[in-house]
């Protein structure tokens, strides 16, 4: 089995103020406030939970999500 490393790549994504369910055409998925929704390179979007963003992602340019009214 080959090694790999993954390139270090900018993607986009926010922090999710409510928990949401993403229905797609491999199935449903959720995530919970205080979850990420990421945008990949190929546009592709996903969600994440931040215990992983924490280890996994340093953020560049955070922007607060805005609260609702």
């Amino acid at each position: 089995m080959a090694k790999l490393r993954k390139r270090p790549i900018e993607v986009t994504g926010m922090c999710m103020v409510y928990p949401m369910t993403q229905h797609t055409p491999s199935g449903d998925r959720h995530c919970d406030a205080g979850d990420w929704l990421l945008q990949g390179v190929i546009g592709e979007q996903y969600f994440a939970k931040n215990e992983v963003i924490e280890k996994s992602y340093d953020i560049l340019d955070e922007e607060s999500p805005e609260q609702p009214k």
